[in-house]
């Protein structure tokens, strides 16, 4: 088998799948053991082979004002539903797309059954997708590198909320921090995202001083000797008042265009 090492931002979006307690199965269905249910599937796969997508875009249209509805009132539960299989801190960027992801994929399914396009009742299926991705949580803290989820945690940030970043000219104006995350400043290598201290702390605390060192080894922090991990900028003048130094811990807007290359 080859083994393939995939880049950061691909392996956000993917989950690993192991075998289960039975080879490939996690339950034999009241068989004896793997080898006979897979001959069983392989052999109903080929009396009842093909897929069920244009009966279901059949059903769809035909039905199309009630699966509308359907997609409103159990969006909400569907992902409430699979998210009930984490625990408290494991919802984070790199899971809540995965999540989206499974939500989606599992409203398909629900609508399906209820249209009596899917033989399979819509609790079975979400529990499906709750063991799926509780697997994938499980496996998530040993398998994805600590590198990895700072650079996509950070580039995730970044990408939602780049309202929360002044343009760096207009930093005199910002005399209430409230809601601020820092400043967007033009550098001669490219932008520049300046972090408040403390709102990087309060964001990407959880990993510990594991954060400057992971995003400085991929290039993407900027850090002086004397601070390490924090840079003294020079501030735009307030009303004639000379112009103050302050610190802020500096992402180049690089890490946004690395995800593009991926």
């Amino acid at each position: 088998m080859m083994k393939y090492r995939l880049n950061a931002g691909a392996y956000a979006r993917t989950f690993e799948v192991y075998l289960g307690e039975h080879g490939i199965f996690d339950d034999l269905c009241g068989r004896q053991d793997g080898a006979v249910l897979a001959s069983e599937l392989m052999t109903a796969a080929q009396e009842f082979r093909g897929v069920l997508g244009r009966r279901f875009y059949k059903a769809v249209a035909s039905r199309w004002d009630e699966v509308q509805a359907m997609r409103s009132d159990h969006w909400d539960r569907v992902r409430q539903s699979i998210a009930k299989s984490a625990h408290e801190g494991e919802l984070n960027a790199l899971n809540g797309r995965l999540l989206d992801g499974l939500a989606f994929a599992a409203l398909i399914g629900v609508i399906a059954s209820k249209l009596e396009v899917l033989d399979v009742k819509p609790g079975t299926l979400m529990n499906a997708f709750r063991v799926v991705f509780r697997e994938h949580l499980d496996r998530t803290k040993a398998a994805t590198p600590v590198a990895q989820q700072v650079i996509e945690e950070v580039r995730h940030f970044l990408q939602v909320n780049q309202g929360r970043f002044l343009p760096f000219q207009r930093a005199a104006e910002a005399t209430e921090r409230t809601g601020l995350a820092g400043f967007r400043k033009p550098g001669g290598d490219g932008d520049e995202f300046l972090f408040y201290p403390g709102v990087f702390r309060k964001e990407f605390g959880r990993f510990g001083d594991d954060a400057y060192a992971h995003l400085r080894e991929a290039g993407f922090l900027k850090s002086q000797a004397s601070r390490y991990n924090v840079t003294t900028v020079r501030m735009p003048a307030r009303n004639g008042e000379e112009r103050r130094r302050e610190g802020f811990v500096i992402v180049h807007a690089s890490i946004l265009q690395a995800e593009e290359a991926e």
